[in-house]
């Protein structure tokens, strides 16, 4: 009867270690992620999770900039660390060093989406830094747009350009490689300009900025709108259909 009773004891014990020491797989066999790109410099995957799924533990060789599509709340299961809970909002880009394996466990009721960029020469950029940019912070402002250097990472300089209904980028010159993505019509109002606004002002309060500065179209009463959502806005300059604001941080 003993040796009944300990036999399932002992066939759980071993499907339970046996799970606990899964092998992870590539990012390449991966069925969350699906392939957009890729060439020499980059590889441009789409991560789409269900509700309260998750992908397989899977493995990130190179270093990577991603964007979330939507807000998310997801869990971050790393390899040997403890789990962590990613609160993200619409439109957030963020960097993140490669050479680890984690599972993407979606906690909402809707679904997570995110593009993920690896940085394919990212193991070049460790060895030899690459030359500088000549700028790798700052906000520029054209007729009908923004264009905001985000950060700069291996090399690599993120931007995020802003264009109005019927503008134009204006001719500019690119030295190396060049990858757009594109958030679209669809995408707009659903809260990536006030993630990001919000997002900078918590960074720059944490840092005792009390005020901005920002410089909108005139008739871009949206724009004045997600500015107050920051704090008491004054115009206090209007010059070639741009106007400049002053907000008090709140």
């Amino acid at each position: 009867m003993k040796s009944r009773l300990l036999f399932p004891a002992l066939v759980l014990a071993t499907i339970a270690l046996a799970a606990q020491t899964a092998p992870d797989v590539e990012i390449t066999a991966e069925p969350h992620h699906h392939l957009l790109l890729e060439n020499q410099q980059v590889r441009v995957w789409l991560a789409e999770v269900a509700p309260h799924d998750a992908t397989l533990m899977h493995r990130h060789n190179h270093d990577y900039v991603f964007v979330s599509l939507g807000d998310t709340n997801v869990q971050n299961e790393v390899e040997g660390k403890p789990p962590v809970t990613l609160k993200m909002q619409d439109g957030e880009t963020h960097f993140s060093p490669g050479g680890f394996s984690h599972i993407a466990r979606d906690l909402a009721n809707t679904p997570f989406r995110a593009i993920a960029v690896e940085l394919m020469q990212d193991e070049a950029a460790h060895k030899t830094p690459p030359p500088k940019w000549d700028e790798d912070r700052g906000l520029h402002v054209f007729t009908g747009g923004t264009q905001d250097i985000m950060f700069v990472q291996d090399g690599v300089r993120v931007s995020e350009t802003e264009l109005q209904p019927g503008a134009t980028l204006p001719s500019h010159h690119h030295t190396g490689p060049h990858l757009a993505i594109a958030v679209s019509d669809d995408w707009q109002r659903r809260g990536v300009g006030r993630a990001l606004l919000l997002g900078l002002r918590e960074r720059a309060m944490r840092a005792g900025v009390r005020r901005f500065t920002a410089l909108t179209l005139g008739g871009n009463l949206g724009a004045r709108a997600l500015a107050g959502r920051c704090g008491p806005v004054e115009v206090t300059a209007a010059h070639d259909g741009l106007l400049e604001l002053s907000i008090s941080l709140r």
